[in-house]
């Protein structure tokens, strides 16, 4: 038990003459510690995508196009139709992977980078809609305009460069 307190004594002791000699006016240098971030990195990932496709108002400008210059589109507004709606196509869910490579210089405390990122991954959403509508319109015709349509999304490679 002596021996033990006499180590803390001298513990106590070394360290309180090394804060004397720095209150004298002895500097005590130490270098800077200098990260060297230069140089190629690389390496791989794995991801899981949850998306959400929005296929609202997706069909107006191919109806459009279809039904211009038409009675039907300038009085029934046909492209307007919201036939297909939003909440058919929510929470996909998929996983992916891929990987990076890349490479940096440094200018002392500047880096400087560029990386090339791919991801490989089977996304996939889809919705449909079908509107109906019968009109009588101003050449006292009556008009029966059904709108269907079907729209899908699907990505399989993502790349990317930063």
């Amino acid at each position: 038990m002596r021996a033990f307190g006499l180590a803390a004594v001298a513990m106590v002791l070394a360290h309180n003459a090394h804060a004397q000699d720095a209150l004298r006016g002895s500097v005590i240098e130490q270098s800077p510690v200098v990260q060297n971030w230069a140089g190629v990195y690389g390496g791989g990932q794995m991801s899981y995508v949850l998306g959400n496709s929005n296929f609202t108002n997706v069909t107006g400008p191919l109806i459009s196009d279809m039904l211009r210059f038409t009675r039907i589109e300038d009085e029934m507004m046909v492209s307007t139709w919201p036939v297909i709606s939003n909440s058919a196509s929510d929470g996909t869910r998929t996983t992916g992977f891929g990987g990076f490579i890349g490479y940096n210089t440094q200018w002392d405390e500047l880096v400087l980078g560029m990386d090339i990122n791919y991801m490989r991954t089977n996304y996939k959403n889809s919705a449909s809609g079908t509107m109906e509508r019968v009109a009588t319109l101003s050449n006292d015709f009556q008009y029966d305009v059904t709108a269907t349509a079907q729209s899908q999304i699907q990505v399989t490679d993502v790349v990317t460069a930063r």
